[in-house]
């Protein structure tokens, strides 16, 4: 059977590590406000604005401070966990600024952490344009807070087996959503048409596979998804598709990605539509040659940085400037989020343990259009393993000219 969420008893393994962590800082306790810090710390996932945290304490109960709205579905869904919970009605209230901070203020003091020495994440309050929230440290000023968001950042660096099992099940529906693009992409056909559709016909197979105790779970309640963009606007990196109509010539940037459990897959494949140029060849080789690069230097004990190092090196031998045709690293480390350390670029050391996953994405970019792959990859005990399946090749990626 399908595992589709991360276990209690998992759970309670991270908590008892985060605590030792917490005694190994010399802290009294972790207050984390960061939503998938929390999220991977506790189970507890939402997706509101309004401030929300969780005192983590070196002994005994943790407590969770919610909006009131939050309230009933923390007790009734975490109840093996929430059994202190602070809520408060509503924020951001302009002519009652302080009102939240004090009543967690006033939770730390009944809890006796006050004067405590407290790990932080950072601050989760909205600011006015003319008013800057208190923080704790104005509040309970005989409180010690340092920053500590590194304890849970350094444990989500390595994937468990219950981790890398729900980034597997997402890949199957991630490959599925692709599939079914690269179906439906052919020359005349909209870019958000093909985009919606796809994504529609992926997310009900995958529901009818997994049944009604999925959940995709995170910010980012997102099932199968698929889009792409053609011609130009493959140039930027950072540009969206639009309702722009297939032409042969074409050079597509694809992306399919889905999430089990909170955690995503992610896949983009550069195809061709009609028969591809000598110039479109010579760039698509000299990208997956990038990749294949890349692929082969994620191993244990390689330095992050020694992978973008060795893509650069491959450009520079073929002839080109990697800092003309790169304009982004080669890749990042996922899990909750789409975008972890450590990071495939020069200048990050963190050493590679089995366990880590990447996306992994040299790219070549044009001013009329880019060159990219992404596929998710896992480091192993002897090496790395593609959990994409996809075909990378120029002849599967040519779309025909009808």
């Amino acid at each position: 059977m399908v595992k589709l969420f991360i276990s209690k008893k998992e759970y309670k393994q991270r908590l008892k590590k985060i605590r030792q962590k917490i005694s190994e800082r010399n802290l009294d306790a972790l207050y984390l406000t960061n939503s998938n810090r929390i999220f991977y710390s506790t189970g507890y996932h939402y997706a509101t604005s309004r401030p929300q945290g969780c005192l983590i304490p070196a002994e005994g109960d943790l407590m969770f401070f919610v909006p009131k709205m939050e309230k009933q579905r923390l007790e009734e869904n975490w109840s093996w966990i929430a059994n202190d919970i602070v809520d408060y009605f509503e924020y951001p209230v302009k002519n009652r600024p302080n009102e939240l901070i004090d009543i967690l203020a006033q939770a730390f003091t009944e809890r006796k952490f006050d004067n405590k020495k407290i790990g932080v994440d950072g601050s989760a309050l909205i600011s006015y344009p003319d008013f800057r929230p208190p923080s704790l440290s104005d509040k309970i000023s005989s409180a010690e807070f340092v920053y500590a968001a590194d304890i849970i950042d350094k444990m989500r660096m390595i994937k468990s087996d219950e981790e890398l099992a729900l980034i597997e099940e997402a890949a199957k529906w991630c490959n599925l959503a692709h599939t079914l693009l690269h179906e439906y992409i052919t020359p005349g056909v909209s870019e958000l048409e093909v985009a919606s559709r796809a994504s529609h016909d992926a997310t009900s197979i995958m529901l009818k596979a997994l049944g009604p105790a999925y959940e995709p779970l995170g910010l980012m309640w997102t099932t199968a998804r698929a889009r792409f963009k053609a011609g130009k606007r493959t140039a930027y990196p950072h540009g969206y598709h639009r309702n722009r109509k297939v032409r042969v010539g074409d050079v597509i940037e694809t992306s399919g990605s889905a999430r089990v459990g909170g955690y995503a897959n992610h896949l983009e494949r550069t195809m061709i539509v009609g028969e591809p140029t000598q110039k479109q060849r010579k760039y698509f080789n000299l990208m997956v040659k990038m990749q294949d690069v890349a692929f082969e230097s994620l191993r244990p004990g390689a330095k992050a940085e020694d992978v973008h190092l060795s893509v650069k090196k491959t450009i520079r031998d073929e002839g080109y400037d990697p800092d003309v045709l790169m304009q982004h690293r080669t890749g990042r480390a996922l899990g909750l989020d789409g975008y972890e350390p450590p990071t495939l670029v020069d200048g990050d050391d963190t050493i590679l343990q089995p366990g880590m996953v990447f996306h992994v994405e040299p790219a070549i970019y044009l001013p009329d259009c880019c060159y990219r792959h992404c596929d998710t990859v896992v480091i192993t005990q002897d090496g790395s393993v593609d959990l994409d399946y996809y075909p990378r090749d120029l002849e599967y990626l040519t779309i025909p000219a009808k």
